[in-house]
């Protein structure tokens, strides 16, 4: 997928079809852009006001400054027929009457649209695209302990945003496998391959006798902070489990933008307390 602002390509377009209606002498010297401006300034466009007439040095640098990066701009839609008319514009603009510049300028402009017609584009709003393009997807310290689930959770984002509710959550539960592990290691368990049921039965074993032996090294207050922090953990990821990971897992059902955005947001702020003592 590729991210275009087509703001930018209007705004081009549109100086260029104005552009050419002054090259054509379509517009009232009032109106026209560029032209009388330059002259004021003493550096004219063009060697006379004649149809047939070239352009200056000035003209031709306003040209480039005009179309120029408008060859780099289109180069990630693919618009070839449109990079080789304004390589072609720029390669005649020194030997081109006015009306030859603007009948060049006329197939750019076709071109665009040509081309434009044959690519498929998807509109994002504001808060979508927001969403689509946020970087650190729960802050900056979630995103630093946990760069794999960050990442994950930027996946989700991005689904919520095309509107594909069941893959953010597929995603989202795959960004909890990050948690998982992090809390797998603070009780001395790997998690690689085990069903999540396996895994929280070995982490809640290793809390159970926690609980009644004591945790080595620590006093007993710290015991039972540590002990309430991944109790909750291991509650919040059996939750997880049971209400998503297992019916996304195994095509139980599709998740709708609404619960996928829930979901996608209640991964998050889970991992963003896990991030406060523990990292991946």
């Amino acid at each position: 997928m590729i991210q275009f602002d087509v703001r930018l390509l209007i705004v081009r377009l549109g100086h260029i079809e104005r552009f050419e209606k002054e090259l054509r002498g379509h517009m009232r010297p009032e109106e026209q852009p560029m032209e009388p401006q330059m002259k004021a300034f003493g550096v004219p466009m063009w060697t006379t006001d004649d149809p047939t007439a070239f352009t200056t040095e000035a003209g031709r640098k306003w040209i480039w400054a005009t179309i120029g990066p408008l060859l780099d701009e289109l180069k990630p839609l693919g618009l070839s027929a449109c990079q080789l008319q304004i390589q072609h514009i720029w390669n005649h603009a020194d030997r081109w009457t006015r009306l030859q510049l603007a009948d060049g300028f006329e197939t750019l402009r076709c071109n665009v649209a040509a081309e434009l017609n044959e690519k498929c584009f998807i509109f994002l709003d504001k808060q979508e695209a927001e969403l689509y393009e946020r970087e650190e997807q729960f802050g900056a310290r979630m995103a630093s302990a946990f760069p794999s689930a960050n990442r994950e959770l930027k996946q989700a984002a991005q689904c919520i945003a095309l509107g594909m509710g069941t893959a953010a959550v597929f995603h989202s539960m795959r960004a909890i496998e990050t948690g998982i592990r992090a809390v797998a290691v603070e009780v001395g368990k790997s998690f690689d391959v085990q069903q999540w049921n396996g895994i929280l039965n070995e982490i809640e074993s290793v809390l159970g006798e926690w609980r009644r032996h004591g945790i080595p090294g620590l006093s007993k207050p710290e015991k039972d902070a540590k002990l309430e922090y991944l109790s909750r953990a291991a509650a919040e990821i059996g939750y997880f489990k049971d209400g998503w990971r297992n019916y996304v897992s195994h095509n139980k059902r599709p998740y709708d933008i609404g619960e996928a955005k829930s979901i996608y947001e209640h991964v998050g702020s889970f991992l963003k307390i896990l991030s406060e003592r523990l990292s991946e």
